[in-house]
């Protein structure tokens, strides 16, 4: 059958360097499969659409392929929206959120894919290629979500995913950039879908049949990433590769027929509840160096909330039964669950200080309810998020985020000492080597003598900031000076000055004097209590001294610091990569009666009081 030559762009965005968009590399494969004559070509970006749609619209696509998340869904609508506008081209968009949502199809999108799209693809290139792309034929193709010709939804959700899923031909890896395989690390799949019904899980509603390759078709697979792409470490990301502990057995088998036995190593997702001594041998013996496992809570009741048939026994004992066995144990967590108490965040907290040492990694993600999961649900009956799925702010989710407070959060503790209680789970999982509080269970009221010392005091309160640092001047924390810091402070009432410990740093080639602007707030109306611009001529450490308006009837204050400094990692030259902030050692209230002791300290250091 003659084709007609198409430019196809597929694109996406992209958050790792490890792990391409296999789903795509599927799409491509079953395209090829299929004979049709298209010049294929994948671009990705992780933020600027302005430069994505320049990029694709230089290609003159006749057809461009998309897919999203629901995070990234909001940046997805805006790249359409300006695409529609630049491009005369077909708009395809796939992947988990319109599977789950589809009625939030952006109008500029011809047709959005629901759920596994290898043969929806082609029943939709058929039409393209046969001139008879309109909304009669389209309504003929299961598997599909588009608006017809007058502007009505249509929805047609009655499409099989493929039973046998070795009929499907390995994803094309040939588009992908070279960057995903200079890492010397290969991700793969081995299987569709997962048995068990987490709560957080979107899987269940984008792939609603559970389904295996067989190990003759993963060993093909294995053998031409290690022979085209010289690949000898592979990431098998199957939600849960482990379930079947017979398959792990004939896949050993096929190793060793094939003489890849001994040359490759594995990483795969593991669940606490399967984990025996004998499947960890079988997991050893194939080769395996790690194993992740989604313990998401120590606390009964939580982990009940999240996963099915699961204890916090099988967490303790899986963790056991792979560290005996030599393997590298990596662990999930979640926090932030609904109805989770302080308490119970104590319980996991304490159970990682303890146990962080037999990990190898360790991320802590906050419960983000996912549409169409059963948390989505719970959020939903509990008014939690807005049921609104055309309003609702996308990219607002996110599992795991460097600035909490920019993220949705439906945990029942009070938000800001949820902030805190996040830099504390960050810093335990990502730098344990730091100085760290026993445990959680801390209350506003134990904040001592007003003061914030990074990694000391077990009550900092602070957004916007790097994790602390140890220097040999003391313990300080990073300031971001693009978006500002925030701290709190709980004072007594009788304050009447405060006093700012920081190193400030100069921008490389730079002169003349440089700002520190301090906005202090009251926490409870926002009301600005005091503003100042603080300069300092060169590179020092500095302590300066600002009064106060009577604080008696302030519960708590939000002290707000911005910068334009670039501030080294050390007080002295420095490659550091962050050029902007300023080094925080310590902030302190202080009351009347401490005036003449810190007068002379002022004195000392040649600072200035205001």
């Amino acid at each position: 059958m003659t084709r007609k030559n198409r430019n196809i762009v597929f694109y996406a965005l992209t958050v790792s360097d490890i792990v391409p968009p296999l789903g795509i590399g599927y799409l491509v494969t079953s395209l090829r499969t299929h004979n049709f004559d298209c010049d294929i070509q994948y671009i990705e970006n992780a933020k600027d659409n302005e430069k994505a749609v320049e990029e694709i619209c230089n290609l003159k696509p006749s057809v461009i392929g998309l897919t999203s998340v629901s995070m990234h869904f909001k940046q997805i609508k805006d790249l359409c929206e300006k695409l529609k506008s630049a491009c005369d081209a077909i708009i395809l968009l796939g992947g988990p959120h319109i599977t789950s949502v589809p009625e939030t199809l952006p109008p500029e999108v011809d047709v959005g894919f629901l759920g596994e799209a290898e043969e929806t693809i082609i029943d939709v290139f058929n039409l393209i290629e046969n001139n008879s792309f309109n909304s009669d034929s389209l309504r003929k193709i299961p598997g599909i979500v588009f608006y017809d010709e007058g502007n009505n939804l249509n929805i047609i959700d009655d499409r099989r995913p493929p039973k046998n899923i070795d009929l499907c031909a390995p994803p094309a890896r040939d588009i992908f950039p070279e960057y995903y395989w200079k890492r010397d690390v290969a991700v793969m799949l081995t299987s569709r879908g997962c048995p068990y019904k987490c709560s957080f899980c979107q899987v269940v509603a984008v792939t609603k049949l559970c389904r295996y390759n067989s190990p003759q078709k993963i060993v093909a697979e294995i053998q031409e990433l290690y022979t085209k792409y010289g690949m000898k470490n592979i990431s098998i990301a199957d939600d849960l590769f482990v379930v079947n502990k017979k398959r792990v057995k004939q896949l050993i088998e096929e190793l060793k027929n094939s003489g890849l036995h001994g040359k490759l190593t594995f990483c795969v997702n593991g669940r606490a509840n399967v984990m025996t001594e004998e499947l960890v041998g079988l997991l050893a013996e194939m080769g395996t160096t790690e194993i992740t496992l989604g313990l998401e809570s120590m606390s009964q009741r939580v982990l009940s909330l999240l996963k099915d048939n699961v204890t916090v026994e099988d967490n303790i004992n899986a963790i056991e039964i792979i560290n005996r066995a030599g393997i590298k144990t990596g662990g999930l967590y979640m926090i932030g669950t609904p109805t989770e108490t302080i308490e119970e965040l104590d319980v996991t907290y304490r159970f990682l200080k303890e146990n962080r040492h037999k990990f190898a990694g360790v991320e802590v993600c906050i419960t983000t309810p996912l549409p169409k999961t059963k948390m989505w649900d719970i959020c939903l009956e509990r008014g939690l998020i807005d049921s609104d799925v055309h309003s609702f702010k996308w990219d607002k989710l996110a599992l795991a985020v460097d600035d909490f407070n920019a993220n949705l959060y439906v945990g029942d503790i009070n938000h800001r000492f949820f902030s805190h209680i996040h830099q504390l789970f960050r810093r335990l999982a990502h730098q344990p080597d730091l100085p760290l509080p026993d445990s959680i269970l801390i209350s506003e009221e134990k904040i001592k003598d007003n003061f914030i010392k990074p990694a000391i005091n077990d009550f900092m309160q602070v957004r916007g900031s790097y994790l602390p640092e140890k220097w040999e001047q003391g313990d300080v924390f990073w300031t971001n000076g693009l978006t500002g810091t925030e701290i709190y402070l709980k004072p007594s009432g009788n304050e009447s000055k405060i006093v700012l410990d920081y190193f400030t740093g100069q921008k490389e080639g730079g002169n003349g004097n440089y700002k520190v602007e301090i906005k202090l707030l009251d926490f409870q109306d926002e009301t600005v209590l005091l503003e100042s611009e603080l300069e300092a001529p060169k590179a020092s450490w500095r302590k300066d001294c600002l009064d106060l308006p009577p604080l008696h009837t302030v519960k708590m204050l939000k002290l707000i610091i911005n910068s334009d400094y670039f501030c080294p990692k050390k007080s002295g030259q420095s490659e550091d990569p962050r050029n902007l902030g300023i080094a925080i050692r310590d902030i302190s209230l202080v009351s009347d009666e401490k005036q003449g002791f810190i007068a002379n300290l002022l004195s000392y250091f040649k600072c200035r009081c205001k």
